[in-house]
Parts: C-alpha cells; structure tokens; sequence
C-alpha cells in the first residue's frame, strides 16, 4: 500500500508540474489529432477511389514522412527540442487547415497535399518530447509519473481520436476533421510555445541508420528479430487500409465507421497494455511471439469469416488489438535481449527508419489483396501472409530465444532503485545483463572521494554510509544506488562510501550504465536530471 501511495503522489506532484502537465497534455492532443485525420483521409480516399486510392494517399503520406525523420535528429541538435516542438505542432495545424479548406472544396489533390505537409511535420513530436521531458522533472519518481501519465493521456488519446473522427465525419464530413483537429494542435503548439529549448544531441540520422543496417546484418539475433518487428508493421500498415475494407465493404456502413472499426483495435492494445506486466522478466518469449502472430491471423480470418456481423467483427477487432500490442511489446524485448550492448542505438535506430517504409508496404499491398480474394476475405488474406512470414522465421526465433540470458534476480534488485524504476521493461533487461555482483566486508570503502569513477553500484543488501569532507551525508540501504555523478559528468567521486556492515552490491560499468540509461531514443540528459537528484557534488 506505501508503494501505491507514494506512485499517486508522484503522479499528483508530475500533474502540478506545470510545464510538465502542458507538455503532456499538448502531447495527447497531437496523438488524438494525428489519429484522427489519419481515419478521416484513409476513409475520405476510399469514398473518393476505392481501396487503390486509399492506399495510394497512406504511402503518399509515409514516403516524404520517413524521409523527414530522418532529419529531425538534426533538427533537434541545431534548434533545441523546444523550437523543433512548437514550429512542427504550427506546420501541422497548417498542414491540417489547408486539407480542410480544398476537401470542403473537393480538390483532392490539394487536400493531400495538405495532408502529406502534416504528416510529414508529425515526425516531429515524438522525439521532442522525449528530450524535454527529463528536463522538467524533480527526481525518479516524478519522472516515473510523468512517464504514467504520458502513456495515460497517449491510450486515452488513440481511442478518443479515430471515435471523434468517426462522428465527426458521420455530422458533418471528413474536411471537418481537419478543421477540429487542426485547431486542437493549434492549442497544444499554444500550450508549449514558452517552454524552454533544450540542445542535446539524438542518434536518429543517417549515420545511425547506416551503422545500423551494418550491426543487424553482422549479428543473426538482431537480424531476425528486426525482420520479425518489420512483418509486424507491414501487417499494421495493412490494417489501417482494411479498416476502410472493413467499415464498408464487410460491415456495410459508411465510410465514417472507420473510425469505429479503428477504435475496436484501439481497445485491445490498451487491453494488451494493462497486462504487459506479465511479460516482463520472462524467461521465454517466444512463445508470447509466435501465439500472439498466430492470434493476429485468426483475428483477421474471424474478421472475413463472420462477415457483416457487427458485434462479432468487433470482438475479433478488439482480439486483433490485443494481439497486435502483445506481439510487438514481446519482438521488441527480445531484439533488446538479443542486441549487444553497445548496438543497440543503433539497431533500434534502423527499426524506426523501417517502421515507417513498411507500413507503407503493408498499405500498398492491400489492392492486391482485395482484387487477389476480393474485398470480403482480403483481411484473412493479410492474416494468412502475416503468419506464414513469422512462421518461417518461428524456428530461428526460439533459437534466439533459447540462448538469451534473461537476468531475472538482477532486474528485480534494479527495479526496486528510484533511478531505474524509470526505465521501460527492455531497457531493464538491457542494463541488468550487464550487472556484476560484488560483496563489501564491513569496514570497507567501496568508492573513495576523488577517485576516477569507472561503475554504479546498487546496494542489494547490508548498510552503507556516505561520507563527503568527512561528514556523514546519509545512509544506503537495499534499493539505494550510488556512483551515478562520476559516470554522468566526467567528473571524480563526490564522496566515500563505506560499508557499516557486510554488504552485497550490483555493479554496472560506465559505457553500459550510460548507454542503457539513455537509451536509443532520449539522450545523457535523463541520466543526468536524475543524477541530479539523487546527489549534487556541488
């Protein structure tokens, strides 16, 4: 219950954060807005051209979307995540008004263009996001709660937006989406137009991604597991299509009931979301991965089978969320698991450059779907290719499995510290396999006052004392950590701390403390804000 109560009061402190509370609830608005024009466009082609046209503008959407991102990293290096925040929400209200004004027009090609302007600005949001928000937080646990709340508001918004979309489009028309959507962007842009910009750096660019297709192809286990994640978008690339397919041509509703058919398998990953726990620390995960593709394919066979039966093609949408969530929570995991350390910015950095080229696979081979088994068994279609894909790599994937260490006992002495109870379950995983595990006799001084700091240590059990100029400073205890200062900012140990009884300590080293901690996506500046807190040398 203590652990409960102090979780609600760091979510209460993380929600009086204001700068964190703008950020956060700009953030939603932008998912909610991004959802729901995307809804709206996929349902306004298919009203226009059928499936070729719809899938036509998903691509035309992705290309210049993929190629953008690319430069955001850059972006975020040369003008702060602030600026790249606020001028990218503004091109995408922009991107927005104009789609609205020519699809209330009807000149589609200029609604498009409108379109691909968003989208394209969308690419943005994310990592600005993950490079501000260490800097708004007051320790571990508020950053803990601002992460909750992040994914709160994020859930809440995937299923808010295509719902809103659907009658939106349903009252009034799919030009109306926009007009909505781009003014809820235009407020969150408002919303974070005086937050500060914060220059760091991010491993998002070409480099990266060259360095990246170099370590996949060198190392069978990320090899595999990347291709296993790219099925995976292809098969979520197709699905935003088929949602369409679905709506209209199984179901028998309007376009607008996209929105519905969209929010169903919005319902199952938030589902899936609440149960991910379970897989966390696992030692097996191939067999999450090989039943939740398997579960993909008979949601989709389920969806052609029953037909135009509503609530049953419903259920089975909500199935194919929960399946769709579980299998790339667990691909995710075991490509971490699998990925040499000092890989895996890298590794993780060609599997966001693919995500979006397959999803634009997955879009475009949906035409050929409905004109290879026609419009009422093109969703089995899908299914049935998705599982023979990941069923001929399943054999190498319980390979892979079979001989990644999982570091149950290590994790769970990590997670119980404030630093690394931020961290996401794979990142978890990532830092505890490279744990060493030391003992300390009573008496002894396990790091001195100005000593070269070369690890962080995690106190397992027993007590320390931390000792700086010769004045006790405080007590460690089991879950306490130490030595993250030296690490952080290059600097000697700020202070000695020794042993008040016999003692047992995890040990992780400089490069892989500081490469797990900050992960592929956010940069030294999470390790150092929580650092930050934890000790000030000054």
């Amino acid at each position: 219950m203590a652990g409960t109560a102090q979780r609600v009061d760091a979510l209460r402190r993380a929600w009086r954060n204001a700068a964190l509370r703008r950020l956060c609830l700009a953030a939603a608005g932008f998912r909610m807005s991004e959802l729901a024009v995307w809804t709206a466009l996929i349902a306004y082609a298919y009203s226009v051209g059928g499936v070729r046209e719809a899938s036509a503008i998903t691509v035309a959407q992705l290309i210049p979307a993929t190629l953008f991102a690319l430069a955001v990293g850059g972006l975020i290096r040369r003008h702060g995540a602030g600026s790249v925040l606020r001028w990218g929400l503004a091109f995408q209200s922009l991107g927005m008004v104009i789609a609205a004004i020519f699809l209330r027009e009807g000149q589609d090609l200029a609604a498009y263009a409108g379109a691909i302007i968003a989208s394209a600005a969308i690419t943005t949001t994310r990592p600005s996001q993950s490079v501000m928000t260490p800097t708004m937080v007051e320790g571990a646990d508020e950053l803990t709660a601002a992460n909750v709340l992040a994914g709160v508001l994020h859930s809440a918004a995937a299923l808010v937006g295509p719902a809103t979309a659907a009658v939106i489009m349903t009252t009034v028309g799919s030009w109306a989406v926009f007009a909505v959507m781009a003014v809820v962007v235009a407020v969150a842009a408002a919303a974070v137009w005086r937050l500060p910009s914060v220059h760091t750096s991010v491993e998002e660019d070409p480099d990266s991604l060259i360095e990246g297709l170099k370590a996949t192809a060198r190392e069978p286990g990320p090899r595999i597991m990347v291709l296993a994640i790219s099925v995976y978008y292809l098969v979520v690339g197709a699905f935003d299509v088929l949602a369409a397919v679905i709506a209209v041509e199984l179901l028998g509703k309007s376009e607008a009931f996209t929105g519905y058919v969209t929010t169903a398998a919005g319902v199952g990953c938030v589902i899936a979301g609440s149960v991910s726990l379970l897989v966390i620390g696992r030692r097996w995960l191939s067999p999450w991965i090989l039943s939740s593709a398997f579960a993909i394919g008979v949601a989709l066979v389920a969806v052609s089978f029953v037909g135009s039966h509503l609530v049953a093609s419903l259920l089975a949408l909500v199935a194919f969320g929960v399946a769709e969530a579980t299998y790339e929570l667990t691909s995710l995991m075991l490509l971490q698991r699998v990925s040499r350390l000092d890989l895996i910015g890298h590794v993780f950095s060609l599997v966001e450059a693919l995500q979006m080229a397959m999803l634009a696979v997955g879009a475009a081979i949906v035409p050929l779907a409905v004109r290879w088994f026609d419009s009422e068994w093109a969703p089995a279609g899908v299914g049935v290719l998705f599982v023979l894909l990941v069923g001929a790599l399943g054999t190498q994937i319980v390979l892979i499995d079979r001989h990644a260490r999982v570091p149950i006992t290590e994790m769970a002495a990590l997670r119980a510290t404030p630093l690394f109870g931020a961290l996401p379950g794979p990142a978890l995983e990532t830092v505890a396999r490279e744990a060493r595990r030391l003992e300390a006799s009573a008496g002894a001084e396990v790091v001195l006052q100005g000593d070269l700091g070369m690890e962080y240590f995690v106190v397992v059990t027993g007590h320390l004392i931390v000792v700086k100029d010769g004045e006790e400073v405080r007590e460690l205890v089991r879950g306490d950590g130490f030595g993250e200062i030296a690490l952080i900012r290059d600097v000697p140990r700020t202070a000695t701390v020794r042993a008040l009884t016999d003692a047992v300590l995890l040990a992780v080293d400089r490069d892989p403390f500081l490469t797990a901690v900050t992960g592929h996506a956010t940069t030294h500046d999470r390790a150092s804000s929580i650092a930050e807190s934890h000790f000030d040398p000054q």
